[in-house]
């Protein structure tokens, strides 16, 4: 409820894996600011949104920009048979 209350999704890790908040705020069509950081990198560069320089100043310029981010089309099924299939062919 609270991102969904949201119009952009902050997030200003130093690391991540699989971010899952990022595929939440694209289900929910939001705009992105995202630390450039690889787990960010991965999901942004497919699907939308504003990677920025991992600093405070990187931040803060993002989040004065965020109404200029397009949101893209997310097709959550199509991300999950995507996943689902990298997954199986790394056990294959």
């Amino acid at each position: 409820p609270a991102l969904k209350a949201c119009s952009c999704c902050v997030l200003s890790s130093n690391h991540e894996g699989q971010p899952i908040v990022l595929i939440e705020a694209l289900i929910l069509d939001k705009k992105i600011v995202a630390t450039d950081i690889g787990g960010n990198r991965g999901i942004l560069e497919r699907f939308g949104g504003n990677l920025v320089d991992n600093s405070i100043s990187g931040l803060f310029n993002g989040m004065l920009n965020y109404s200029s981010i397009p949101v893209l089309e997310f097709n959550s099924e199509d991300y999950k048979k995507s996943s689902t299939r990298q997954f199986m062919n790394v056990l294959i």
